[in-house]
This record gives C-alpha cells, sequence and structure tokens, in this order.
C-alpha cells in the first residue's frame, strides 16, 4: 500500500528550492505519493486575500497567517494523509496536530532571537517583543511535532 504525504511549503523568498526538490525527488523514489500546498497557490481563493506585507511591512506576520491558513486547507482536503511534512515555519503544526499525528517539521534556516534590545525607541521594543511572542510559539509548535529535521549545527542545539 502506497503511503500519502502532505508537504506544507511556506514559499519563503531566499529558500534554497534544491533541499525542497531533493525531499521531493527521496520520497518519490519510495514510491510515495505528494501533495503539495503552498500559500501563494492561485486556486486557493481563500489565500489570495491574504497579502505578503503591509506597505512593505508586517511580512512576517503574513507568512504566518498564510501557512496557518495552508494547513486549515490540509486539514479539510478530502485526500488521506498518512503523514505531514511542514517546512521551516512551526505555526501550522498547531492545527494539523488535531488531525494527523505523525507530522514531521524541518527547519533548516534559524534565525536567532536577539537577546538584547540595540536601540531605546518604541519601535524596537515593539519589534523586540515581537520577537520574543515568535520564539515562543516556535518553541511552543516545534515540541508539537512527531519529528524535527534540522540541518545545521546551529539549529540543531536550538532544539
Amino acid at each position: 500500500m502506497t503511503k500519502s504525504v502532505a508537504f506544507l511549503h511556506p514559499d519563503l523568498a531566499g529558500w534554497d528550492s534544491t533541499n525542497f526538490d531533493c525531499i521531493i525527488t527521496a520520497l518519490q523514489k519510495k514510491n510515495y505519493n505528494i501533495k503539495i500546498f503552498r500559500p501563494n497557490e492561485k486556486n486557493s481563493k481563500l489565500l489570495s486575500f491574504v497579502p505578503r506585507s503591509f506597505f512593505g511591512y508586517f511580512k512576517t506576520l503574513f507568512v504566518y497567517i498564510r501557512v496557518f491558513l495552508c494547513a486549515l486547507r490540509i486539514i479539510f482536503n478530502s485526500d488521506h494523509f498518512d503523514y505531514v511534512i511542514v517546512n521551516q515555519v512551526s505555526l501550522p503544526i498547531l492545527p494539523l496536530k488535531f488531525k494527523f499525528s505523525k507530522i514531521l517539521f524541518y527547519y533548516e534556516n534559524p534565525e536567532p532571537i536577539p537577546k538584547s534590545r540595540s536601540s531605546k525607541d518604541c519601535m524596537s521594543f515593539i519589534y523586540w517583543i515581537w520577537l520574543v511572542i515568535l520564539d515562543l510559539l516556535k518553541q511552543l509548535t516545534t515540541g508539537m511535532a512527531h519529528t524535527i529535521i534540522v540541518n545545521s549545527q546551529f539549529s540543531q542545539r536550538q532544539f
């Protein structure tokens, strides 16, 4: 019996797509049926209403919103998936955990959260608070994954 895999790819700018291609190719060689979900799919009417940024700001917030909505598409998809692979952004693990038990989180490019604020103005404080919230959210949701795969020693130390 062929296993099926849902792959949630956030389409982040600057992410090396060769890693994505290698993962998909390896799964196909093992005869897995793969369905790729991306937040920028043209046939997704819901996701087409969510912008990538607000006049160049809040890009991370919109990435999180878009991948969360994409995770909801996987949950309500009529296909059955034996495994779900979540790539780079861990927030989708939270809703996916309600339906799927085997969730693999693949993390490649770590961005360490600054431990101290460099400036004392209000905007840098708000930004620092935002980063702390994102870090806590990342810690919570990555811990929900069945398996975590990292490809660097730095990101391995973080988990």
